[in-house]
């Protein structure tokens, strides 16, 4: 196939990103702080691109969108983040990833308990020692309900708050589109399904080579402003031929035609 999206591009700029911040990655030790915090951002950032890449290769730009929101996701709390950093804020960041963790684990032992009757006193144990540690973080943490509690900012409940804070542009259009596309519900069943073409078939669950222009732009606009917040906290230079800015320019007037 014609790489007629220039792909190949867009995967030679994560090559070189990723040998870039592997070298960083090695100075640097795992820990609940701003640099670990950034890093393992960046590196899922990198795989789901990768991974939106795979899709677009293989003719389905509309899963190649839903993967690409999960890369705007990232960018936008990690430019959040970079904007109102503290120590206290990224201590918050992974207390409430630390109960996420404890809530789902309690919540796999209460059911393997009610389930498998030979084991239920190991798991009840189980499910305490979790309930324990969730109670641990609500002791020293306070109130910790609400999707966004860690930011300890009253004017943000939402993720609809965050964009408002940071201001997304464009973008925004985007991330709603690939939005209707993966929540479930009446609409996101048959969104991607009413393709414009020449037979006039109202389904087509077919490959495709067309449409790769939202999903380029919101997984490699949102990957690059990640990537300048993070190259510019450590102090790196951008590879060698880095233009995804440019490289992306045109393909905006296709989206809003």
């Amino acid at each position: 196939m014609v790489d007629k999206w220039n792909l190949r591009f867009y995967e030679e700029t994560l090559n070189k990103c990723e040998d870039i911040i592997a070298e960083e990655t090695i100075k640097w030790k795992t820990a609940d702080d701003i640099n670990y915090y950034f890093l393992s951002t960046y590196a899922k950032a990198i795989l789901t691109a990768r991974e939106t890449l795979c899709l677009l290769a293989n003719g389905y730009p509309d899963g190649a969108l839903s993967r690409a929101r999960e890369v705007y996701e990232q960018m936008v709390l990690a430019f959040y983040i970079s904007n109102n950093y503290s120590d206290d804020l990224i201590k918050r960041y992974f207390a409430d990833c630390n109960l996420k963790a404890y809530k789902n684990r309690k919540l796999l032992y209460e059911k393997l308990k009610n389930k498998v009757n030979s084991d239920k006193e190991k798991y009840q144990d189980m499910e305490n020692e979790c309930q324990q540690k969730i109670d641990n973080l609500k002791q020293q943490y306070g109130n910790v309900k609400g999707e966004y509690w860690w930011i300890a900012d009253n004017s943000i409940r939402t993720f609809k708050d965050i964009q408002d804070k940071i201001g997304v542009g464009l973008l925004l259009i985007l991330y709603k589109r690939a939005c209707i596309s993966t929540h479930a519900g009446a609409l996101s069943d048959i969104a991607l399904l009413g393709r414009n073409n020449q037979e006039g078939s109202l389904l087509r669950a077919d490959r495709t080579w067309n449409g790769f222009e939202s999903p380029i732009l919101l997984v490699f606009e949102s990957f690059d402003i990640l990537t300048q917040i993070i190259f510019k906290h450590f102090n790196l230079n951008l590879p060698d031929g880095y233009n995804l800015k440019n490289q992306c320019e045109n393909l905006w007037k296709e989206v809003f035609i």
